[in-house]
Protein backbone atom coordinates (compact mmCIF):
# COMPACT_ATOMS: atom_id res chain seq x y z
CA UNK A 1 0.00 0.00 0.00
CA UNK A 2 1.42 3.40 -0.96
CA UNK A 3 2.00 5.98 1.74
CA UNK A 4 -0.51 8.84 1.84
CA UNK A 5 1.47 12.09 2.22
CA UNK A 6 -1.48 13.52 4.15
CA UNK A 7 -0.84 11.00 6.94
CA UNK A 8 1.64 11.39 9.79
CA UNK A 9 2.04 7.86 11.12
CA UNK A 10 -1.43 6.50 11.82
CA UNK A 11 -3.24 9.86 11.82
CA UNK A 12 -3.99 12.59 9.28
CA UNK A 13 -1.64 15.54 9.11
CA UNK A 14 -2.98 18.22 11.44
CA UNK A 15 -3.02 21.76 10.09
CA UNK A 16 -3.47 24.80 12.32
CA UNK A 17 -5.38 27.44 10.38
CA UNK A 18 -4.67 30.97 11.64
CA UNK A 19 -6.64 34.03 10.55
CA UNK A 20 -8.22 37.31 11.63
CA UNK A 21 -12.01 37.45 11.34
CA UNK A 22 -13.47 40.60 9.85
CA UNK A 23 -16.53 40.34 12.13
CA UNK A 24 -14.36 40.18 15.27
CA UNK A 25 -12.41 43.29 14.34
CA UNK A 26 -15.49 45.27 13.35
CA UNK A 27 -16.91 44.40 16.77
CA UNK A 28 -13.72 45.74 18.37
CA UNK A 29 -14.41 49.13 16.80
CA UNK A 30 -12.07 49.07 13.80
CA UNK A 31 -13.32 50.92 10.73
CA UNK A 32 -14.54 49.18 7.59
CA UNK A 33 -11.39 50.31 5.76
CA UNK A 34 -9.17 48.95 8.53
CA UNK A 35 -11.08 45.64 8.37
CA UNK A 36 -10.83 45.31 4.59
CA UNK A 37 -7.76 43.09 4.98
CA UNK A 38 -9.47 40.54 7.23
CA UNK A 39 -11.32 37.35 6.38
CA UNK A 40 -15.07 36.80 6.17
CA UNK A 41 -16.54 33.83 8.03
CA UNK A 42 -17.54 32.40 4.65
CA UNK A 43 -14.00 32.43 3.27
CA UNK A 44 -12.52 30.99 6.45
CA UNK A 45 -14.89 28.04 6.30
CA UNK A 46 -14.37 27.55 2.55
CA UNK A 47 -10.63 27.19 2.99
CA UNK A 48 -11.01 24.90 6.01
CA UNK A 49 -13.53 22.67 4.24
CA UNK A 50 -11.27 22.38 1.20
CA UNK A 51 -8.40 21.20 3.38
CA UNK A 52 -10.69 18.67 5.06
CA UNK A 53 -11.78 17.34 1.67
CA UNK A 54 -8.12 16.87 0.79
CA UNK A 55 -7.72 14.59 3.81
CA UNK A 56 -6.17 16.93 6.38
CA UNK A 57 -7.30 17.45 9.96
CA UNK A 58 -7.95 21.17 10.45
CA UNK A 59 -7.66 23.06 13.73
CA UNK A 60 -9.40 26.45 13.41
CA UNK A 61 -7.11 28.41 15.72
CA UNK A 62 -7.75 32.07 14.92
CA UNK A 63 -5.65 35.16 15.52
CA UNK A 64 -2.39 35.97 17.29
CA UNK A 65 -4.02 36.12 20.73
CA UNK A 66 -5.56 32.68 20.20
CA UNK A 67 -2.19 31.27 19.12
CA UNK A 68 -0.50 32.69 22.24
CA UNK A 69 -3.06 30.96 24.46
CA UNK A 70 -2.56 27.66 22.66
CA UNK A 71 1.23 27.89 22.92
CA UNK A 72 0.90 28.50 26.66
CA UNK A 73 -0.73 25.07 27.05
CA UNK A 74 1.01 21.93 28.26
CA UNK A 75 1.58 19.91 26.19
CA UNK A 76 2.10 22.12 23.17
CA UNK A 77 -0.32 21.67 20.26
CA UNK A 78 0.49 18.72 17.99
CA UNK A 79 0.27 20.75 14.78
CA UNK A 80 2.24 19.40 11.82
CA UNK A 81 1.88 22.59 9.79
CA UNK A 82 0.38 26.06 10.15
CA UNK A 83 -1.63 27.55 7.30
CA UNK A 84 -1.14 31.17 8.29
CA UNK A 85 -3.49 33.79 6.96
CA UNK A 86 -3.47 36.10 9.98
CA UNK A 87 -2.90 39.76 9.14
CA UNK A 88 -2.49 41.14 12.66
CA UNK A 89 -4.10 44.31 13.96
CA UNK A 90 -1.44 46.84 14.95
CA UNK A 91 1.40 48.52 13.11
CA UNK A 92 2.33 48.55 9.45
CA UNK A 93 1.83 45.47 7.29
CA UNK A 94 5.55 44.66 7.28
CA UNK A 95 5.61 44.05 11.03
CA UNK A 96 1.94 43.17 11.56
CA UNK A 97 1.99 40.16 9.24
CA UNK A 98 5.41 38.96 10.41
CA UNK A 99 4.54 38.65 14.11
CA UNK A 100 2.63 35.39 14.04
CA UNK A 101 5.09 33.50 11.78
CA UNK A 102 7.96 34.74 13.98
CA UNK A 103 6.22 33.48 17.12
CA UNK A 104 5.48 30.10 15.56
CA UNK A 105 9.06 29.79 14.28
CA UNK A 106 10.35 30.48 17.80
CA UNK A 107 8.32 27.48 18.98
CA UNK A 108 9.55 25.32 16.11
CA UNK A 109 6.42 25.23 13.97
CA UNK A 110 6.61 25.66 10.22
CA UNK A 111 4.14 27.79 8.24
CA UNK A 112 2.77 27.48 4.77
CA UNK A 113 3.33 30.66 2.75
CA UNK A 114 6.11 33.09 3.63
CA UNK A 115 8.13 32.98 6.83
CA UNK A 116 8.61 36.02 9.07
CA UNK A 117 11.58 37.38 7.11
CA UNK A 118 9.70 37.05 3.83
CA UNK A 119 6.71 38.86 5.33
CA UNK A 120 8.89 41.85 6.24
CA UNK A 121 10.74 41.93 2.93
CA UNK A 122 7.62 41.58 0.82
CA UNK A 123 5.34 43.94 2.72
CA UNK A 124 7.84 46.78 3.15
CA UNK A 125 7.89 48.27 -0.34
CA UNK A 126 11.16 50.13 0.22
CA UNK A 127 12.94 46.93 1.27
CA UNK A 128 11.35 45.12 -1.67
CA UNK A 129 12.69 47.70 -4.10
CA UNK A 130 16.17 47.58 -2.57
CA UNK A 131 16.22 43.79 -2.95
CA UNK A 132 14.97 44.02 -6.54
CA UNK A 133 17.60 46.67 -7.30
CA UNK A 134 20.38 44.48 -5.91
CA UNK A 135 19.30 41.57 -8.09
CA UNK A 136 18.84 43.83 -11.14
CA UNK A 137 15.14 42.99 -11.42
CA UNK A 138 13.28 45.81 -13.20
CA UNK A 139 11.29 48.08 -10.88
CA UNK A 140 10.39 51.77 -10.85
CA UNK A 141 12.79 54.58 -9.96
CA UNK A 142 11.76 56.01 -6.62
CA UNK A 143 12.20 58.56 -3.87
CA UNK A 144 11.40 58.04 -0.18
CA UNK A 145 9.65 60.67 1.93
CA UNK A 146 10.28 60.00 5.65
CA UNK A 147 7.34 59.10 7.87
CA UNK A 148 5.64 61.66 10.07
CA UNK A 149 6.56 59.61 13.15
CA UNK A 150 10.24 59.84 12.25
CA UNK A 151 10.23 63.46 13.40
CA UNK A 152 10.19 65.23 10.05
CA UNK A 153 7.48 67.87 10.01
CA UNK A 154 5.26 68.70 7.07
CA UNK A 155 7.76 71.00 5.42
CA UNK A 156 6.51 72.67 2.27
CA UNK A 157 9.13 71.05 0.06
CA UNK A 158 9.57 67.67 1.79
CA UNK A 159 8.52 65.63 -1.25
CA UNK A 160 10.65 67.66 -3.63
CA UNK A 161 13.61 67.32 -1.26
CA UNK A 162 13.16 63.54 -1.33
CA UNK A 163 13.20 63.58 -5.13
CA UNK A 164 16.29 65.79 -5.22
CA UNK A 165 18.08 63.40 -2.84
CA UNK A 166 17.11 60.29 -4.79
CA UNK A 167 19.67 58.58 -7.04
CA UNK A 168 16.81 58.50 -9.56
CA UNK A 169 16.21 62.25 -9.51
CA UNK A 170 16.29 62.60 -13.31
CA UNK A 171 13.67 59.86 -13.81
CA UNK A 172 11.31 61.64 -11.39
CA UNK A 173 11.12 64.96 -13.22
CA UNK A 174 8.39 63.88 -15.66
CA UNK A 175 4.74 63.81 -14.64
CA UNK A 176 2.47 62.04 -13.87
CA UNK A 177 4.05 60.56 -10.76
CA UNK A 178 2.47 58.10 -8.34
CA UNK A 179 2.68 58.05 -4.53
CA UNK A 180 1.82 55.30 -2.04
CA UNK A 181 2.40 54.32 1.58
CA UNK A 182 5.44 52.11 2.01
CA UNK A 183 3.94 49.34 4.14
CA UNK A 184 0.27 48.78 3.50
CA UNK A 185 -1.76 46.21 1.60
CA UNK A 186 -5.12 45.67 -0.14
CA UNK A 187 -4.90 49.09 -1.87
CA UNK A 188 -5.34 50.94 1.43
CA UNK A 189 -4.08 54.48 0.99
CA UNK A 190 -4.59 54.36 -2.78
CA UNK A 191 -7.14 56.77 -4.26
CA UNK A 192 -7.61 59.57 -6.74
CA UNK A 193 -4.98 61.83 -5.15
CA UNK A 194 -2.19 59.28 -5.58
CA UNK A 195 -1.73 59.98 -9.28
CA UNK A 196 0.17 63.26 -9.32
CA UNK A 197 -0.49 65.19 -12.53
CA UNK A 198 1.55 68.32 -11.82
CA UNK A 199 4.19 69.64 -9.38
CA UNK A 200 1.52 71.70 -7.61
CA UNK A 201 -0.29 68.50 -6.58
CA UNK A 202 2.73 66.71 -5.14
CA UNK A 203 3.30 68.26 -1.71
CA UNK A 204 -0.39 68.34 -0.60
CA UNK A 205 -0.92 64.72 -1.64
CA UNK A 206 2.22 63.51 0.14
CA UNK A 207 1.25 65.46 3.27
CA UNK A 208 -2.17 63.79 3.20
CA UNK A 209 -0.67 60.29 3.02
CA UNK A 210 1.80 61.07 5.82
CA UNK A 211 -1.10 62.14 8.04
CA UNK A 212 -3.14 59.07 7.12
CA UNK A 213 -0.22 56.66 7.70
CA UNK A 214 2.08 58.46 10.17
CA UNK A 215 4.27 55.40 10.80
CA UNK A 216 5.04 54.82 7.11
CA UNK A 217 7.29 56.42 4.53
CA UNK A 218 5.74 57.61 1.28
CA UNK A 219 7.12 56.27 -1.99
CA UNK A 220 7.23 58.52 -5.05
CA UNK A 221 7.53 56.77 -8.42
CA UNK A 222 6.83 57.50 -12.09
CA UNK A 223 3.28 56.55 -13.04
CA UNK A 224 3.36 53.42 -15.20
CA UNK A 225 0.94 53.95 -18.08
CA UNK A 226 1.18 50.55 -19.76
CA UNK A 227 -0.71 47.29 -19.39
CA UNK A 228 -1.02 45.63 -15.97
CA UNK A 229 -0.51 41.90 -15.51
CA UNK A 230 -0.72 39.70 -12.42
CA UNK A 231 1.42 36.56 -12.57
CA UNK A 232 0.34 33.71 -10.26
CA UNK A 233 3.13 31.41 -9.06
CA UNK A 234 3.25 28.20 -7.02
CA UNK A 235 6.24 26.48 -5.46
CA UNK A 236 9.34 27.64 -3.64
CA UNK A 237 12.83 28.60 -4.80
CA UNK A 238 14.00 26.77 -7.93
CA UNK A 239 10.76 24.74 -7.97
CA UNK A 240 8.57 27.86 -8.34
CA UNK A 241 6.58 27.95 -11.56
CA UNK A 242 4.01 30.19 -13.21
CA UNK A 243 0.49 28.73 -13.39
CA UNK A 244 -1.51 31.66 -14.73
CA UNK A 245 -1.74 35.30 -15.72
CA UNK A 246 -4.44 37.91 -15.45
CA UNK A 247 -4.63 41.29 -17.15
CA UNK A 248 -6.55 44.25 -15.74
CA UNK A 249 -8.00 46.96 -17.97
CA UNK A 250 -9.90 50.04 -16.92
CA UNK A 251 -13.43 50.53 -18.29
CA UNK A 252 -14.46 53.91 -19.65
CA UNK A 253 -17.79 55.64 -19.35
CA UNK A 254 -18.20 55.67 -15.58
CA UNK A 255 -17.14 57.87 -12.67
CA UNK A 256 -13.87 55.95 -12.27
CA UNK A 257 -12.71 56.26 -15.88
CA UNK A 258 -9.90 58.67 -14.97
CA UNK A 259 -8.63 56.29 -12.29
CA UNK A 260 -6.54 53.95 -14.45
CA UNK A 261 -5.14 52.06 -11.48
CA UNK A 262 -6.50 49.88 -8.70
CA UNK A 263 -7.69 52.00 -5.78
CA UNK A 264 -9.30 51.21 -2.46
CA UNK A 265 -12.53 52.82 -3.68
CA UNK A 266 -12.60 50.59 -6.75
CA UNK A 267 -12.14 47.50 -4.64
CA UNK A 268 -15.07 48.26 -2.34
CA UNK A 269 -17.50 49.76 -4.83
CA UNK A 270 -20.12 48.06 -6.98
CA UNK A 271 -19.08 45.73 -9.78
CA UNK A 272 -19.00 48.48 -12.41
CA UNK A 273 -16.05 50.01 -10.53
CA UNK A 274 -13.93 46.89 -10.85
CA UNK A 275 -11.41 46.50 -13.64
CA UNK A 276 -12.14 44.23 -16.55
CA UNK A 277 -10.17 40.98 -16.36
CA UNK A 278 -8.81 38.68 -19.01
CA UNK A 279 -6.61 35.61 -18.73
CA UNK A 280 -3.99 35.61 -21.49
CA UNK A 281 -2.28 32.40 -22.45
CA UNK A 282 1.20 31.98 -21.00
CA UNK A 283 2.57 31.78 -24.55
CA UNK A 284 1.30 35.30 -25.30
CA UNK A 285 4.41 37.40 -26.15
CA UNK A 286 3.34 40.07 -23.65
CA UNK A 287 3.07 37.52 -20.84
CA UNK A 288 6.36 35.89 -21.77
CA UNK A 289 8.07 39.26 -21.19
CA UNK A 290 6.68 39.24 -17.63
CA UNK A 291 7.49 35.68 -16.58
CA UNK A 292 11.24 35.91 -15.94
CA UNK A 293 11.17 39.12 -13.85
CA UNK A 294 8.08 37.88 -11.98
CA UNK A 295 9.69 34.55 -11.08
CA UNK A 296 12.92 36.28 -10.08
CA UNK A 297 11.06 38.75 -7.83
CA UNK A 298 9.00 35.96 -6.24
CA UNK A 299 12.16 34.08 -5.31
CA UNK A 300 14.36 36.88 -4.00
CA UNK A 301 11.67 38.65 -1.96
CA UNK A 302 10.87 35.48 -0.02
CA UNK A 303 7.58 34.19 -1.43
CA UNK A 304 6.91 30.51 -0.77
CA UNK A 305 4.32 27.96 -1.85
CA UNK A 306 1.93 30.32 -3.65
CA UNK A 307 1.77 34.03 -4.35
CA UNK A 308 1.46 36.59 -7.06
CA UNK A 309 3.65 39.21 -8.68
CA UNK A 310 2.09 42.36 -10.11
CA UNK A 311 3.79 43.71 -13.23
CA UNK A 312 2.95 46.85 -15.17
CA UNK A 313 4.53 48.05 -18.39
CA UNK A 314 6.18 51.44 -18.39
CA UNK A 315 4.24 52.59 -21.46
CA UNK A 316 2.02 51.39 -24.26
CA UNK A 317 3.47 49.86 -27.41
CA UNK A 318 5.63 46.97 -28.55
CA UNK A 319 8.78 48.46 -27.03
CA UNK A 320 7.26 48.76 -23.54
CA UNK A 321 9.27 47.21 -20.70
CA UNK A 322 7.80 45.20 -17.79
CA UNK A 323 8.25 46.69 -14.32
CA UNK A 324 7.70 44.68 -11.12
CA UNK A 325 5.35 46.59 -8.81
CA UNK A 326 4.79 44.12 -5.99
CA UNK A 327 5.41 40.54 -4.90
CA UNK A 328 2.51 39.37 -2.75
CA UNK A 329 3.29 36.74 -0.12
CA UNK A 330 -0.32 35.85 0.63
CA UNK A 331 -2.34 35.36 -2.53
CA UNK A 332 -5.56 37.20 -1.78
CA UNK A 333 -8.51 35.19 -0.48
CA UNK A 334 -10.49 37.91 1.29
CA UNK A 335 -12.43 38.92 -1.81
CA UNK A 336 -14.29 36.02 -3.46
CA UNK A 337 -15.05 37.93 -6.65
CA UNK A 338 -11.35 38.66 -7.16
CA UNK A 339 -10.45 35.04 -6.51
CA UNK A 340 -12.87 33.93 -9.19
CA UNK A 341 -11.54 36.54 -11.61
CA UNK A 342 -7.97 35.44 -10.98
CA UNK A 343 -8.70 31.77 -11.60
CA UNK A 344 -11.23 31.54 -14.39
CA UNK A 345 -11.48 27.77 -14.85
CA UNK A 346 -14.45 25.96 -13.34
CA UNK A 347 -14.25 24.58 -9.82
CA UNK A 348 -13.35 25.79 -6.37
CA UNK A 349 -10.51 28.29 -6.66
CA UNK A 350 -9.31 27.43 -3.18
CA UNK A 351 -9.15 23.70 -3.97
CA UNK A 352 -7.11 24.24 -7.09
CA UNK A 353 -4.80 27.01 -6.02
CA UNK A 354 -4.63 28.34 -2.48
CA UNK A 355 -4.49 24.91 -0.89
CA UNK A 356 -1.51 24.18 -3.11
CA UNK A 357 0.39 26.11 -0.45
CA UNK A 358 -0.37 23.22 1.90
CA UNK A 359 0.43 20.61 -0.74
CA UNK A 360 3.77 22.33 -1.42
CA UNK A 361 4.73 21.74 2.21
CA UNK A 362 4.59 17.95 2.08
CA UNK A 363 8.33 17.73 1.53
CA UNK A 364 9.34 20.63 3.78
CA UNK A 365 11.24 19.24 6.79
CA UNK A 366 9.19 19.19 9.99
CA UNK A 367 10.47 21.41 12.79
CA UNK A 368 8.58 19.48 15.47
CA UNK A 369 7.52 15.89 16.02
CA UNK A 370 3.88 14.95 16.53
CA UNK A 371 3.88 15.67 20.27
CA UNK A 372 5.33 19.14 19.97
CA UNK A 373 9.03 18.46 20.53
CA UNK A 374 11.64 20.10 18.28
CA UNK A 375 13.22 17.67 15.80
Amino acid sequence: MSHDPRQRGSRPIKIAYTFDRKTDNLARGLTYEECSIYESDENIERVAETMRKLGYEVDLVGNLEAVVKRLASDPLPDWDLVFNYAEGTTGSAAMREARLPALLEAYGYTCALADSLGMVQGNHKVLTKMILDYHKIPNSPYAIVPSLDSGYSDEKSLAQSAITSSPYVHALQTYPLFIKPSCDTCSRGIGSINKILSPADLEPAVAHLRQQFPDQEVLIEPFLSGREITITIVGTGPDARVIGAREMTWPKGNQWENQDFYSFERKLEVEEAWPDYSHPNLTDPLIMKCIDPALAAYRVVGCRDIGRVDVRFDKEGDDAAPVVMEASLQAQINSPQLVLHRFSAAGDAHSRNYIQSVECNRNRPALRDNVGRPV
